[in-house]
């Protein structure tokens, strides 16, 4: 007996994104990940991926729903300073937040996201 469905799991309307991490107008130096969580009481589904170079990228089976508002954060991970290094110069982990609306992929294009944390 077979199963309607089996094999192919539905997990909605997702778009692939990619965009440019910035804090303050300049591109995000750290490693990093990237969390879409949908707003309060918003029906879509959540995203990840990893920030390098500035940059991130989530592949469409991975991606939020297009169209909603996120909480955007993005968690860095400067990494360990060398040793000797000043107290003053070493960089702690960052957790920035803001909320964007996911735009819709148009005519099959992969909508491009750039995020400004302040």
């Amino acid at each position: 007996m077979l199963a309607a469905g089996c094999g192919r799991v539905s997990h909605g309307d997702r778009v692939p994104l990619d965009g440019m991490i910035t804090k303050g107008g300049k591109p995000l130096e750290d490693k990093a990940t990237i969390y879409f969580d949908p707003v309060d009481g918003k029906a879509g589904v959540g995203s990840s991926g990893e920030v390098s170079n500035s940059r991130y990228s989530i592949p469409p089976q991975a991606g939020p729903t297009p169209g909603l508002k996120y909480k955007v954060r993005v968690i860095t991970a400067p990494g360990i300073p060398p040793e000797g290094t000043p107290k003053d110069q070493i960089r702690l982990p960052q957790n920035l937040t803001t909320v964007v609306e996911v735009p819709p992929r148009k005519g099959g294009v992969q909508p491009k996201l750039d995020i400004n944390f302040e």
